[in-house]
């Protein structure tokens, strides 16, 4: 996600301080909090406010670590104020070292490449084809077609619905066949197509056509040649499936030919590894010349493919605006001073003692409806009420979708209430399908939704009876190691990897070859963990829980929603959870953190990895020197830090600003302003994207939230 997209077992140690804060436990506990009495109060079901959306306090997120009071500031107001660089298995941190690009072409190869594009303007390349599909959908719907193909541009989408996929096959076929390749077919969520014109790779990647030319050093360093390719992407403004889909698109290829380690967010600048199957490096870099927020480099063949989880972590860089007090002092004059002081003890706290490694409110959508609340229905089997809860009117869904919802509040046919739904609702259109053709067939109407949003569901609801637990387990237990607890050690022999590959993103390195084992009395004497090395499972059929009084936490939270952390197993096997392990609290690792005073609201104020390529300046030069403005100024926060994977670092940001990290928060509270041409501003459809670039500014704050009971001990040095 976006954020923090995108594992909880025994991680593999980013750097030694963390390893020594693992090995021996700190001389005393990171803070003692204060009981959260409401901690498992009330059914997660109905929690949210409808007009503010889902808030911390609904799912789980109830307690700080640091007693002080945070400071106030924008995050994500650009998106080049989030960079996001992947840490490898290795330790690695993935730079973006180059841009290759195919030579120029010489003037003759560029009369070839016209010549050939004007014989490509025949529109029709088979009439019969056409005639065959204008009997099927008009010659409206043909006209449409000839002119997408002519003009290279363009979108047209059927009304027909057609749901044998035979006759969906036949009409690609058909299309295909027709425009001679120059038109893209496709199928909605609703069985209507959509025609647009095809995605074509640059010329000189076309079969048929000039072999590409790719520099020698960019072939050899990439080794002997291998099934998978791997390379760096990076990405401005676009999230991880998105660039790899259009990867894809632009090579033919099938959307599972590209993997990746890790989900990095939409709203940022980010460079990871990603592998492609059985493609040439030319035919990669020739994409180069194809995208323009994207850059493919750095290849390498590898024998194995990269799977979700194949990361440690990674590294952010992150600038937050208008940094401001809660309350200002009184004397003007010492008010910068004074904002330094605060935003230097918040951040030394966040980088001596961590924060609780809460799933971030990404998990649990913008809605008023949580997505946890549909996880709940799905585990009961309550099939009519995941339709209701998809379908009945809410606040915060998208306007075009409320005379849909008002339909079905009414009571109308499904047919009716589908022919109002918007294309884009993909889970409502795909339950509503099932409806129309049978009313009460709400099961399978669930199971037309796409796997990986069912999946989703259900696991945001294991993330909220983990993050309520948590609560418990600190509020009642504090910040220390007890017998009971739950550590994960060394394995004798590696176990086989989880077989839920949507679930990988939540699973830290290494999960095959450890543990879980209850801390014992003598470990506690002995001082042999941290609290650091607590862990605690999400529920599910295959871990095992606290044996402690932190197990009748899991009891208590689940049963009021109907519900038994062991009875994990369903008829349905993918609705049978096996549970995960994830560290109770977390440290970021390398925090560094500089203030700077700037007047323009736009100003960049740290370099991109491709602003240093391209300026051939080293990786620590990313910081931009601004010059100290001469009238009004603003303060601005650059945060470097390193996260381990499944580490939010919005729960990090929250732990130091004390802040509503939901989506109408203040935190993500974007303010929309004029932006250079380079660059689209927070726009409302920006926000609206995802969870973490809000345009609201009326959300609770983090004020609501418990507070710790004594001050933590002083920040290492």
């Amino acid at each position: 996600m976006t954020l923090d997209q995108d594992r909880p077992t025994k991680k593999v140690r980013l750097d030694d301080d963390t390893a020594a804060a693992a090995a021996a436990p700190p001389a005393q506990p990171v803070a003692d909090v204060a009981p959260a009495a409401d901690s498992t109060a009330g059914s997660s079901a109905g929690a949210a406010d409808p007009e503010k959306g889902i808030a911390e306090t609904d799912v789980g997120i109830t307690l700080y670590l640091s007693p002080h009071s945070g400071f106030r500031g924008t995050l994500k107001q650009r998106y080049t104020d989030f960079l996001v660089n992947e840490i490898t298995l290795t330790g690695d941190v993935v730079h973006l070292r180059s841009r290759p690009s195919q030579p120029e072409e010489s003037a003759e190869a560029k009369e070839a490449a016209e010549a050939a594009a004007k014989e490509e303007k025949v529109v029709v390349a088979d009439a019969a084809a056409e005639t065959a599909l204008s009997d099927k959908f008009g010659a409206e719907c043909t006209a449409a077609l000839r002119e997408i193909a002519a003009k290279g541009h363009g979108r047209h989408e059927t009304t027909l619905v057609m749901d044998d996929k035979d006759a969906r096959t036949e009409v690609h076929k058909l299309v295909r066949a027709a425009y001679g390749g120059a038109v893209e077919s496709k199928t909605s969520a609703t069985n209507t197509f959509i025609f647009s014109r095809a995605a074509r790779a640059p010329a000189g990647n076309r079969r048929g056509g000039r072999r590409n030319r790719v520099d020698k050093e960019v072939v050899q360093a990439a080794g002997e040649r291998t099934k998978f390719l791997h390379f760096t992407l990076y990405k401005e403004n676009r999230e991880t499936m998105e660039a790899a889909n259009m990867i894809c698109r632009l090579l033919r290829k099938h959307p599972k030919a590209v993997s990746f380690a890790g989900t990095k967010d939409r709203r940022g600048v980010t460079v990871q590894r990603v592998c492609i199957a059985e493609t040439p490096i030319d035919r990669m870099v020739s994409l180069n010349r194809a995208f323009r927020d994207v850059v493919l480099s750095d290849f390498k063949y590898a024998p194995a493919k990269l799977g979700l989880g194949d990361l440690l972590g990674n590294e952010f860089h992150i600038t937050i605006r208008d940094v401001e007090p809660p309350v200002p002092p009184a004397d003007d004059a010492a008010y910068e001073p004074y904002v330094r002081a605060r935003v230097d003890a918040a951040l030394s706290n966040l980088k001596a003692n961590g924060f609780i490694n809460y799933f971030g409110m990404q998990r649990f959508g913008t809605f008023s409806v949580s997505t946890h609340e549909i996880g709940i229905s799905i585990l009961r089997a309550d099939w009519q009420a995941v339709a209701d809860a998809l379908l009945s009117p809410q606040q915060l869904a998208t306007a075009d979708s409320a005379p849909a919802r008002a339909l079905y509040a009414a009571g109308a046919p499904a047919r009716d209430v589908l022919a109002a739904m918007p294309r884009g609702a993909v889970a409502e259109t795909a339950v509503l399908r099932a409806l129309e053709r049978n009313p009460k067939d709400y099961l399978t109407g669930v199971m037309q939704i796409p796997r990986n949003l069912r999946l989703m569901y259900v696991h945001a609801y294991q993330s909220y009876v983990w993050n309520k637990v948590v609560s418990v387990r600190i509020a009642d237990l504090g910040s220390i190691v007890v017998p009971g607890d739950i550590v994960l050690v060394p394995r004798d022999e590696p176990a086989a990897p989880p077989a839920d590959d949507d679930l990988l993103e939540d699973v830290l390195p290494g999960a095959e070859r450890v543990q879980a084992v209850h801390v014992t009395a003598d470990d506690v004497h002995a001082g042999r963990y941290s609290i650091y090395d607590i862990v605690l499972p999400t529920p599910g059929h295959d871990v095992l829980y606290p044996s402690n009084i932190v197990k009748n936490a899991y009891k208590t939270i689940m049963a009021r929603d109907g519900l038994d952390p062991d009875d994990m197993r369903r008829s349905i096997r993918e609705f049978s959870l096996p549970g995960a392990y994830r560290n109770v609290f977390a440290k970021p690792t390398h925090v560094e953190w500089s203030l700077h005073a700037y007047a323009d609201p736009v100003q960049q104020l740290v370099r991109t990895d491709l602003d240093l390529l391209d300026s051939a300046l080293p990786d620590d030069a990313r910081l931009i020197d601004v010059p100290a403005p001469d009238g009004p100024r603003r303060l601005g926060l650059v945060l470097k830090m390193r996260l381990a994977a499944a580490q939010y670092a919005t729960m990090a940001l929250r732990e130091a600003m004390k802040l509503e990290t939901s989506r109408r928060g203040d935190m993500l509270d974007v303010k929309v302003v004029a932006e250079p041409a380079d660059e689209a501003g927070a726009t409302a459809a920006d926000a609206a994207d995802a969870t973490d670039a809000a345009d609201a500014t009326d959300a609770p704050t983090g004020a609501s939230c418990k507070r710790v009971a004594e001050p933590l001990p002083a920040p290492a040095a």
